[in-house]
């Protein structure tokens, strides 16, 4: 049963911004030993949750979907997350699954809870959160980078999926100050 768990990626939006804010106390020279241990323990809790989140999923919708499906389904996950900025078009992702695309749309929503294109939006926005770290890069060329038309389509759409626009979530984040 412990082979058929996918690898977890750890790589999430939370973790990074908690790296970065480790990093710019370090380059404050925060020396407040306090600091850096809740900063351990929040890292610990959110590694927890997401894998206490992991089991449960994998519990609940996997049950009905076979070996090689999990494995087909996985393959079309990281196609869509290794060209986030021009993801495959669903007849490519039919052809990496051998599935059709019906059968695609009901599994892949199966396994990870929501339907491809929601997957699709949800990916770019996580790596536009990380693109906001970036401070040469303003909130109209992540925009174009991401392929919206412009940076107000972007900040709508951010928002949605992050609850505060492209501004905000960087402010708050990533620490940006204008000095």
């Amino acid at each position: 049963e412990v082979y058929d768990w996918k690898a977890f990626d750890y790589n999430t939006p939370e973790i990074g911004t908690l790296f970065l804010q480790i990093r710019d106390k370090l380059i404050a020279g925060e020396t407040s030993r306090l600091y850096y241990e809740s900063k351990v323990g929040e890292l610990l809790s959110i590694v927890a949750g997401n894998f206490h989140k992991q089991r449960q999923e994998i519990a609940s919708k996997h049950q009905s979907l076979s070996k090689q499906e999990k494995k087909a389904l996985e393959s079309v996950r990281l196609a869509i997350e290794q060209n986030i900025l021009n993801p495959p078009e669903l007849s490519q992702l039919c052809k990496i699954a051998a599935m059709g695309q019906t059968k695609l749309r009901e599994s892949f929503k199966k396994m990870y809870g929501v339907p491809i294109g929601t997957y699709i939006r949800q990916s770019k926005m996580k790596y536009a959160s990380l693109l906001l770290k970036k401070k040469e890069l303003s909130i109209s060329s992540i925009a174009k980078h991401l392929g919206y038309q412009n940076a107000s389509k972007f900040s709508s759409a951010f928002k949605n999926y992050f609850n505060q626009s492209p501004e905000i979530y960087r402010k708050n984040n990533y620490n940006m100050r204008k000095d």
